[in-house]
């Protein structure tokens, strides 16, 4: 029996979600969709989640600490700080599906809130931002840096890195794969010369 035949209902409710978040944002989703995609009724997936604001909530807590993991695994290599900050923008970058997911779904979030900000009960991601702003506190080069701009610092390569995310099956379309693999190799670089321009004396 293969991993995908274990996983339960909700598991999967929860990454056909994710899936369509990422494609379509939150107001571009309905439960319905959700229940078509999985092959289930609407109220089976209304059983494992109660409202599609509880589903995108399970959606973006798993995203939460995802990233909150990768943070954690680059604070714990024994790279210099500023290579542990390029490590977690390469993993950001990273080609897997779930690395695109996972990105896709950090800017969806960062620009699809909206009028629906004033019912927002929890701000999901704001834990992972306030752990990459401390680890931007701890570089040389940002020594003399406020709060405010080593966030600003950090959230300009966050926006280089999720545009790519958003923009990569455009590309495809337009350049092929084997072009857009190769404007990706070179993305990368140019993001690791963009952090140590910033990050290095």
């Amino acid at each position: 029996m293969g991993a995908k035949d274990t996983l339960t209902t909700r598991d999967k409710t929860l990454a056909i979600a994710t899936k369509l978040f990422a494609e379509r944002g939150f107001h571009g989703v309905s439960l319905a969709q959700v229940a078509q995609e999985l092959g289930l009724t609407k109220q089976a997936v209304l059983h494992h989640f109660s409202s599609k604001e509880k589903l995108y909530g399970e959606v973006l807590t798993v995203i939460a600490k995802e990233l909150e993991g990768v943070i954690s695994t680059a604070l714990n290599s024994a790279a210099t700080p500023e290579a542990q900050l390029e490590q977690v923008f390469e993993a950001l970058h990273l080609s897997s599906d779930g690395a695109r997911l996972r990105t896709k779904l950090l800017v969806r979030e960062l620009m699809d809130v909206g009028n629906r900000k004033s019912d927002v009960k929890t701000w999901h991601l704001r834990h992972f931002l306030d752990q990459l702003t401390t680890m931007g506190r701890s570089l040389d080069a940002w020594a003399d840096k406020s709060d405010t701009e080593v966030f600003a610092a950090l959230y300009q390569l966050i926006g280089a890195v999720s545009y790519f995310a958003i923009s990569e099956a455009t590309l495809t379309g337009m350049y092929g794969r084997n072009e857009t693999r190769a404007i990706k190799g070179a993305f990368t670089e140019e993001l690791r010369l963009l952090i140590r321009a910033q990050t290095h004396h």
